[in-house]
């Protein structure tokens, strides 16, 4: 039993992100973000909850990705390394419009005292050649069941 859901598990994530470019399509009443996060050595091993208006979405890892569709609105998105109850201090506000596909980059970057993860928004262009390389983060994967 384990065995098959364990197998159930793995099949529709790697189902999912055979090519995470192509898997992402627009929904017409709801605004639809892809995060993604690039491979990157340094800091590999540390995952960053990203948030929308407060609310927890997602622990984004190393070399993944995460959708999240929202009603048309202005959304304040906010990061913090692993899931610390510490202020949120990284920001992107996005003013949502229904049917509309957002790809927010996210980048480590180092400090002398801590780490930050960096949201930008970028180009569909842009994403597409680095979500080649990604695969559906656990929130996705527990999403799809």
């Amino acid at each position: 039993m384990m065995t098959s859901l364990l197998m159930t598990f793995e099949t529709k994530a790697q189902d999912y992100a055979v090519d995470a470019s192509n898997a992402i399509k627009p929904s017409p009443d709801q605004a639809t973000f892809v995060f993604y996060r690039g491979g990157q050595f340094w800091r590999a091993l540390v995952n960053f909850t990203i948030r929308a208006n407060g609310e927890e979405l997602c622990r984004l890892s190393n070399n993944r990705f995460m959708l999240y569709t929202a009603k048309p609105q202005k959304i304040v998105f906010t990061n913090v390394a692993g899931g610390l109850n510490i202020p949120d201090k990284e920001k992107l506000e996005i003013d949502a419009e229904a049917g509309k596909i957002y790809y927010i980059q996210c980048d480590i970057k180092s400090g002398f005292f801590a780490d930050r993860m960096e949201m930008s928004e970028v180009t569909e262009s842009t994403a597409k050649k680095k979500l080649k390389d990604v695969t559906a983060d656990n929130c996705m994967k527990n999403k799809k069941e």
